[in-house]
Order: C-alpha cells, then structure tokens, then sequence
C-alpha cells in the first residue's frame, strides 16, 4: 500500500507521541511527588505557593487528565489506521499480519512503532516477513 510522504510523516509523528506521552506523564508525577515531598518539610512560611509550578495533584489532574483522554483518541484512530494498513498490505504473510494487528491491541505502545518501521517507515519489509508463495501441486 502507497502512503504519501506526508501521511507517512504525520503518522510518524503521531506514533512517536503515542510512544512518549506515557513516559512524559509518569516523569512529570515522579516530578509533583519529588516536589511536594520537599516541600512538606519545609515551614509554612519558606514555601511561597509560586515557588513551584507543579506542586499539587490538582495541577496534574488538569494537565495529566486532558492529556490522557487525547491520547486515548489519538490510540483509536492510530489502531484504525494501522489495521486498514495491515488489511491492505498483501505482501506480508498472514502470521505477521495477524500477530500486528493483535499487537495493535494488546501493546499498542510497541506494536504501533514496531509496525511503522518495518512496514511504513522503511521502503521494502524485511525478507523475513514477506509472503512465500507455494509450490504448485499441478506440476
């Protein structure tokens, strides 16, 4: 299947944000928890409330919960995608197309970059995955 040079770059894109907002969210919560850790042992009065940006799970709440409720979204479109993808592209056996789409599903933080690279991102699929036609039994 053809994918413009455009789709394949936003689909790229949007890929690697699937890939990393996870690990952003879970860094930026290591970062309220540090911080308000630190924070309880300081006294009242040497902790202005501007002092840190980030210091109260409400500030996640408002910034983590958008986020993720996007993220879902992006998730179902990209799985869409990647199925009519699979669907569509006959030169792959159907093992590996069957275990991509059950990635899709059950890893999509894995099998969605995994996907994009073997089969989008690169101009021929490896050898390894390409369909092996059968010798004929009419010879």
């Amino acid at each position: 299947m053809y994918l413009s040079k455009t789709v394949k770059i936003f689909v790229g894109v949007a890929t690697v944000f699937v890939f990393l907002i996870p690990f952003l969210l879970i860094l930026f919560w290591f970062y309220m928890l540090f911080s308000m850790a630190t924070a309880a042992n300081l006294p009242s009065n040497d902790f202005p409330p501007n002092k840190f940006p980030f210091n109260s799970f409400e500030a996640m709440s408002t910034f983590g919960f958008p986020v993720i409720c996007s993220l879902n979204v992006l998730i179902y479109v990209l799985v869409g995608f990647y199925i009519f993808h699979t669907i569509k592209n006959n030169n792959v056996s159907d093992v590996i197309r069957t275990i991509a789409i059950f990635s899709f599903f059950v890893f999509p933080y894995l099998g969605m970059p995994l996907y994009y690279i073997m089969f989008i991102l690169l101009p021929k699929p490896p050898n390894w995955t390409i369909k092996k036609s059968l010798p004929s039994l009419h010879e």
